[in-house]
């Protein structure tokens, strides 16, 4: 392949900082859905040159290649061709961005990975996989990852989002890591860790620590390294997985209801709790105190702040909706399951006060 025939717009693009390529390429993966590059303002201004890339098909985790015809293979051998120019590569990924990272850069032996809430487990029936009817070449990458010596990979992921806490153990064999993979779970942090970053220190910043300068940066977010649960409470994880993979929400909140109570400062276990009610049936009035209060006191988790707005909107409470969903937008703007709740309601309750204010 040639440069030219290499390059698609906004799919697959190659920026190079000189005339000449640099030492390193930095490889950056967008996540889902994203319809421009994921990560492009937070690396434009790194030395590096960079290669960026992005799923045409939105939610398809890499596997239909970037170009009709071409195929997960075919995604490599592209990287591989601009990546024979340069010393060292590095790649960065958030999400599935965070998996193709781990996926590309272990097959190409990247010096440096850095993935954050990547997924190790590809399965569309997860809320987060691929959508349903795409062919998964790569379901599970966790014995790839573990045999790529060659390649230092920093995997970071919040401790709020279970699915995420569920991909990251699923790396372990019981409490063995081997020493190419440093894991870094942040306290109450949940998906959306990458805009918490941003905020603390900017993901520029945060890339070039780790990347760079293989440190991690001094935050006010409280962090541990590696396995990310016990025994016990892994158990219980896995317990829930098996019955969410299978729909099976009643179980999942009959059964979740003791370990709850058995953990009551896991707060992330009571969101799946209360979010297995919610999909059981469970009257929304009946969850509703719960949620609120759970978001309360985690007020910057995006999914418990959806959950308590979920509950207000089914309880009738219009205002209370409107509340959650203030903080959702204050987290993300794009939410799009926050967007159309917004448009089905009613108009806001002070809004209506103001218009007959008016009318006096």
């Amino acid at each position: 392949m040639t440069a030219l025939s290499l390059h698609i717009p906004n799919v697959f693009e190659h920026h190079q900082v000189g005339d000449a390529p640099s030492q390193r390429l930095l490889v950056v993966f967008s996540a889902a859905n994203a319809s421009s590059f994921t990560f492009f303002r937070s690396t434009e201004e790194l030395r590096p040159d960079r290669l960026h890339i992005r799923d045409p098909d939105g939610n398809a985790w890499y596997q239909n290649g970037l170009a009709e015809g071409e195929t997960l293979h075919d995604i490599e051998t592209r990287i591989a061709e601009v990546a024979q120019n340069y010393r060292e590569v590095w790649m960065v990924g958030s999400s599935m961005g965070g998996y193709a990272a781990l996926h590309f850069g272990t097959r190409l032996q990247a010096q440096r990975v850095l993935a954050i809430a990547p997924q190790i487990l590809v399965d569309s029936r997860f809320s987060r996989g691929p959508r349903s009817g795409v062919k998964v070449h790569t379901p599970d990458i966790a014995e790839q990852v573990r045999a790529a010596t060659r390649t230092q990979c920093t995997i970071v992921f919040g401790s709020f989002d279970l699915i995420d806490t569920y991909n990251i153990a699923h790396l372990y064999e019981g409490d063995h890591m081997p020493l190419h993979i440093r894991v870094l779970q942040y306290e109450g942090q949940d998906h959306m860790l990458p805009v918490r970053l941003e905020d603390e220190c900017t993901l520029k910043r945060y890339f070039q620590q780790i990347l760079v300068k293989t440190t991690v940066p001094q935050l006010s977010i409280p962090y541990r390294e590696g396995r990310p649960l016990d025994d016990t409470r892994l158990a219980v994880l896995r317990r829930y997985i098996g019955y969410m993979l299978k729909k099976d929400f009643v179980s999942a909140y009959a059964d979740l209801k003791d370990d709850c109570m058995a953990f009551p400062d896991w707060h992330a276990l009571h969101y799946y709790w209360l979010l297995s009610g919610f999909r059981a049936g469970v009257p929304p009035r009946n969850l509703k105190a719960s949620a609120c209060a759970l978001s309360d006191l985690n007020p910057g988790a995006i999914d418990f702040a959806f959950l308590a707005a979920q509950c207000c909107e089914g309880s009738g409470d219009v205002e209370g909706t409107y509340g959650y969903l203030d903080r959702v937008f204050g987290i993300r703007r794009s939410h799009p399951p926050g967007r159309k709740m917004l448009e089905r309601l009613p108009p806001r309750p002070e809004r209506i006060e103001e218009a007959a204010d008016e009318c006096e």
